[in-house]
């Protein structure tokens, strides 16, 4: 008798695709076979209902792409991946860094995931105009903005600079902000770029000046203060040159990135600044797009280059090519299965996440999203959600936490957990 097609709900399909094993060296192989998101197009197709899994896994791409995945989990030993990441329901608790560095929160005493912010306000990568005149009161108060918003202080809040204005008087390390976020027992997390073409500037620095030493003074100068700030109030992360892996930004999949990273990494030791700096490797696994988070490893600078990873990734919805609706879980899964394989005593943190503004759909993209941390991606310490109006950039949208009264509401509800940390003491360590 011949078998008749079984419908399959969506969540019991995905997980029947994700639960495959694969190495991630081996999905390259099958780069070739699918577009970009296919994995996400699954979510998407499903999100409607059932489907006939049989007449759906004639679509070629992704029926050969699942085909190549089994096939891998069929002949490797040991060593695999869970595509889908494993549902980690137990405590991941990390080595302890040296110095004075920002811990994984078990080291505090406490258990869970601290909870941070990307302010427009506060980061000056993006809108350096605005950034550069906030000072120590400025910060404290959009740092209590956030409290009375969201009944929780921030762990961590984001600010950042871009080198090309460390030359100016007054515009090196962001002491004023620094300095307030510390005041108030909350982490600061500084950004440290290169200067970005495509915000209509033009690039100062390129990755063979700074390995050669042309900015040399800049670093120094940067690495000096830095210094002079965690004498008094303590660690702080830092990050440089993110989504290194991808093609957007000047330093994107250069060859170069590693022995500058290292340069960089090498002048702040000389300057006596890494014993609280805390240095986030921050390249973007976005959207389910497979060969980001298969290549990200290639720009890897080294363990005693790296404190934190950071990884970056959004749920574009209709900014994107395709259009699709990416939960948290299809976005970060690859990029986080693969960390934890190769690098499993390095913390993670999400540095940049945000959710396209759709009023019935974000507050239900929110709690699934806190839902997994806790769940299902318990190796995750950190998550900095991306809370600006970027719809004037390039493939930007709004992706505030109040974009809507109901998302606000969602996020509020979520971050009630004290599973998810707001001030940690890291001062005492």
């Amino acid at each position: 008798m011949k078998s008749q097609p079984i419908s399959i709900k969506r969540r019991q399909f995905l997980e029947s695709i994700l639960g495959h094993e694969v190495h991630a060296e081996e999905m390259e192989k099958y780069e070739s076979m699918v577009k970009p998101n296919d994995l996400a197009r699954v979510a998407d197709i499903l999100e409607k209902g059932a489907v006939n899994r049989r007449d759906f896994l004639k679509s070629g791409r992704l029926a050969a792409l699942l085909g190549g995945i089994a096939a891998v989990s069929n002949n490797c030993a040991g060593g695999s991946l869970m595509l889908g990441g494993v549902k980690e329901t137990g405590p991941v608790h990390y080595p302890r860094l040296p110095g004075h560095k920002i811990q994984s929160p078990e080291h505090y005493g406490l258990e869970g995931c601290m909870v941070e912010y990307f302010s427009g306000e506060t980061h000056g990568t993006s809108r350096p105009s605005l950034a550069e005149k906030l000072n120590k009161k400025e910060i404290e108060e959009i740092i209590e903005k956030y409290k009375n918003k969201l009944n929780k202080y921030p762990a961590v809040i984001f600010m950042g600079y871009m080198w090309s204005r460390l030359a100016e008087p007054g515009n090196e390390f962001p002491i004023g902000q620094a300095i307030g976020a510390a005041e108030k027992g909350i982490i600061p997390f500084i950004t440290y770029d290169l200067r970005m073409p495509f915000f209509g500037q033009d690039l100062e620095f390129s990755l063979r000046d700074i390995i050669n030493g042309k900015a040399d003074h800049l670093i120094k100068d940067f690495a000096k203060q830095a210094r002079e700030f965690r004498e008094q109030y303590g660690g702080f992360f830092i990050r440089t040159m993110r989504e290194m892996n991808g093609h957007w930004y000047p330093w994107g999949q250069s060859g170069k990135f590693k022995p500058a990273w290292r340069h960089i990494h090498h002048i702040f030791n000389e300057e006596g600044a890494n014993e609280y700096a805390t240095w986030v490797w921050n390249p973007i696994v976005n959207e389910g797009r497979v060969h980001y988070a298969t290549i990200a490893n290639h720009y890897y600078p080294g363990d005693e280059f790296v404190d934190w990873i950071g990884l970056n990734g959004f749920n574009f919805g209709p900014v994107s090519g395709n259009h699709l609706w990416n939960s948290f879980k299809i976005t970060y899964s690859l990029g986080y299965s693969i960390m934890r394989k190769k690098h499993p005593n390095k913390p993670i943190l999400i540095a940049e996440v945000g959710c396209y503004p759709n009023r019935k759909r974000k507050p239900q993209w929110f709690r699934e999203m806190f839902s997994d941390l806790k769940e299902r991606f318990r190796g995750i310490k950190a998550l900095c959600y991306f809370d600006m109006d970027w719809s004037d950039q390039p493939d930007g949208f709004d992706s505030r936490i109040d974009s809507s009264p109901e998302a606000l509401q969602a996020f509020k509800e979520s971050i009630a957990d004290p599973y998810f940390l707001g001030k940690v003491p890291y001062k005492k360590i």
